[in-house]
């Protein structure tokens, strides 16, 4: 029997795939997808209508060969390496039993999550409608061998997805994507640097650059502002700048990992951050932890900041 599964995989593509499995499928049949040693982990998961959406990975890989897919709150901040697998399920405490769930379903999922539409309280009656068949495809035995963690990445993906039909129909969504989430950033990044942008201030737009341009931006800055999140390693773990954190109340007062970037546990000779107050912090929903910010209180803290570490006048800043 060929269960349908979905890729995301560490290009930050989307892309079905096939397990062959007797009855129910379980983390050994998963395993074997992988072809890897290290024991794959369930990531998370998303309820979404009447099903829920089950993410499994590893949290531990070589550096270079990181997810770059960015997963929907609240596991925005996971750090995956490799490939991640998606399998949907009508039980929302077994994925024994997967169910339809297309690359088309998980784009409408995907700008849901994003578009700050509360993805637990759609209605229910419209879920078998919106969910797409799923479409016919010859079973792909998995191979029960198991190799090395450093497995070419390129036959990897050569082998383990479905049909060159398949392929064709993910380009064609891609091209056809309602929301592009990177032009939206770039757009809003854009408006900010021509608000601010003045004879003493000179904005620069780093979003979209590779890592180690981000890096060096990072090296280059007196400081930072930034959301809390997995960007942190770069500010403090690798730069080691002084900034300001701001995230939702939940983050700010519930997280037991939130100095794990300014903490001497982690990083040698760290510079503490600074971190919002949460009574600054107006959270519009849990689901998806979106927030807004008393904006002046953030200025407030910014100011703080710049007379502590060099004049706006002479700092060159960056959006990231």
């Amino acid at each position: 029997m060929a269960t349908s599964v979905l890729i995301l995989t560490q290009k930050a593509e989307v892309k079905v795939a096939k397990l062959t499995v007797e009855n129910e499928v379980n983390l050994e049949h998963i395993q074997k997808y992988f072809k890897k040693k290290t024991e794959v982990e369930i990531l998370g998961s998303y309820n979404y209508k009447s099903i829920t959406l089950f993410l499994f990975g590893f949290t531990k890989g070589k550096a270079g060969t990181e997810n770059k897919h960015e997963l929907p709150p609240p596991h925005d901040t996971t750090v995956a390496f490799g490939d991640i697998m998606l399998i949907a399920s009508k039980n929302e405490r077994s994925f024994a039993n997967p169910v339809p769930f297309k690359v088309e379903d998980y784009e409408l999922f995907y700008s849901r999550a994003f578009g700050g539409e509360d993805i637990d309280d759609l209605d229910d009656e419209d879920d078998e409608d919106d969910l797409v068949e799923e479409e016919e495809v010859d079973d792909v035995e998995i191979e029960e061998e198991i190799v090395e963690d450093d497995i070419d990445d390129e036959n990897h993906e050569q082998n383990s997805y479905v049909s060159d039909e398949d392929e064709e129909e993910i380009v064609i969504i891609k091209k056809d994507k309602k929301i592009d989430l990177l032009d939206e950033e770039i757009g809003a990044a854009e408006r900010i640097k021509s608000a601010i942008s003045s004879e003493s201030i000179t904005v620069f737009n780093t979003i979209g650059c590779s890592l180690c341009e981000s890096i060096n931006w990072s090296l280059l800055c007196g400081f930072f502002v930034a959301p809390w999140g997995a960007g942190l390693a770069k500010y403090k773990w690798i730069a080691n700048k002084p900034g300001l954190v701001f995230s939702s109340t939940k983050v700010l007062n519930s997280r037991s990992d939130l100095h794990i970037y300014d903490s001497p546990i982690f990083r040698e000779a760290t510079y503490p951050c600074e971190y919002i107050d949460s009574n600054s912090v107006i959270d519009i929903d849990e689901i998806l932890s979106n927030f807004n910010l008393v904006i002046n209180d953030l200025y407030d803290k910014i100011k703080i900041l710049a007379e502590k570490y060099g004049s706006l006048r002479h700092r060159i800043h960056t959006i990231d």
